[in-house]
């Protein structure tokens, strides 16, 4: 596959190599609105990262899923942080991961284990018809072109009755599109969750100005109300 460097540019942010989640995160709230720590289990390489694990931990509770004999792929999975806690964390058997970036799947190859990684964009997924169990994208739908054909990508390698989870801010603008090949079962929107998890990771980061400048430009838009982020659970 020919890679386009310009597409690549368009959404990489440049961030170190040593930035293991590129998402915004989640965090949940108590019953009086006040902002709950993480609780999950995690090994030392995502602890630093646990709003950002979070998001993903939202996601996969989101399906019921209960059997882990399966196959989950992950779209544009950056830096590999996603399908790796799928792997060491949920014991998902069979991970799979792509991602447009060739450095990005350097990097996954180097961090990850046990884990199939392929350079591709999301409208050529190199996977047979009906082979994945779960398919899940977050934060990077928008960068999709055509975005029909990575929905019709997604259609082709999900399982009959399989589970395809977004989430992102863009969801809204493509929804008259998604129905096309999905049907909906459920919308969440967690917009202040992820403003939340966005405002306190900037302090994670405090000393690392790249870093700083994301969180809280992501924590600004969400928590004025000009973003609308949302999840969407869509089966075939």
């Amino acid at each position: 596959m020919i890679v386009n460097q310009s597409i690549i540019k368009k959404y990489d942010t440049n961030v170190p190599d040593d930035t293991f989640f590129m998402n915004d995160g989640y965090c949940d709230f108590d019953s009086n609105g006040m902002p709950l720590s993480v609780d999950l289990e995690l090994t030392d390489k995502f602890v630093k990262w646990k709003y950002q694990v979070n998001l993903y931990n939202k996601i996969i509770n989101s399906t019921n899923v209960k059997n882990k004999d399966i196959d989950i792929l992950d779209i544009a999975c950056g830096r590999g942080g996603g399908v790796s806690f799928y792997k060491e964390i949920l014991n998902f058997k069979n991970v799979y991961g792509v991602d447009l970036n060739p450095h990005h799947i350097e990097l996954c190859k180097k961090n990850c284990k046990d884990i199939s990684f392929h350079t591709t964009s999301a409208v050529e997924l190199p996977f047979s018809d009906k082979s994945m169990n779960i398919i899940t994208c977050v934060e990077a739908d928008s960068y999709f072109e055509p975005y029909e054909n990575y929905l019709k990508e997604v259609y082709r390698v999900l399982k009959d009755g399989g589970v395809f989870i977004q989430a992102s801010p863009y969801l809204d603008e493509f929804r008259f599109i998604i129905l096309k090949y999905f049907k909906i079962i459920k919308i969440e929107n967690i917009t202040n969750n992820v403003g939340m998890a966005c405002a306190i990771t900037k302090h994670l980061f405090k000393n690392d100005k790249r870093m700083l400048d994301i969180y809280s430009s992501d924590e600004s838009r969400y928590l004025d109300d000009s973003a609308r982020y949302q999840i969407y659970v869509m089966k075939k």
